[in-house]
């Protein structure tokens, strides 16, 4: 148990150091064809703006990952019907200082901009990408997975999770070292 606990320890600490400022160029497109939920994250002077496009409308947005049981429907319903009062075109902003950049298509931002909707307080808490592969019957799927948390003021935080083939994720902006 405790060597688990330093390898993670040290894992975490690795990842932190390897961290970059986002350079003033950088942007992440995330589109799937035909469209669904699209983020679309550029920098706009000392602010990074995370858009989220709906083509569908937010009743289609997903609103969670993982396993459900039966006993989940009420929290998911709660969540639906939070979640739902955003637009189909959202934005928020995060500060640029809050962003940075690891390495191939993950990032990650923190803090980010509050807006009132229909008398409830939202807040941009967390915007980042993670990669992986699934490996199935001897296909290997690469894809990008983003992740917006939303803090609603008096409520959990909630995600609105995506994931992308690795086509339909691009990153930009960046110079042939990473971001410095």
């Amino acid at each position: 148990m405790k060597s688990t606990i330093l390898l993670l320890l040290f894992v975490a600490s690795t990842a932190w150091a390897a961290r970059q400022p986002l350079p003033s160029t950088f942007e992440l497109m995330c589109i799937t064809d035909p469209m669904t939920t699209s983020y679309i994250a550029k920098v706009e002077g000392d602010k990074v703006v995370v858009q989220m496009f709906n083509a569908n409308g937010v009743k289609y947005m997903p609103i969670h990952e993982g396993l459900v049981t039966s006993s989940d429907f009420d929290f998911l319903k709660n969540k639906s019907g939070l979640l739902t009062q955003l637009s189909d075109n959202e934005s928020f902003s995060f500060s640029l200082s809050d962003c940075f950049y690891y390495s191939g298509k993950m990032m990650s931002c923190s803090n980010g901009s509050t807006k009132t909707i229909n008398g409830k307080e939202f807040q941009g808490l967390h915007f980042f990408t993670s990669t992986g592969t699934s490996n199935s019957f001897g296909y290997t799927f690469t894809k990008t997975r983003v992740v917006l948390s939303i803090y609603v003021k008096g409520e959990v935080v909630m995600d609105i999770p995506m994931h992308y083939a690795d086509e339909d994720c691009v990153i930009s902006g960046l110079s042939k070292q990473g971001a410095i």
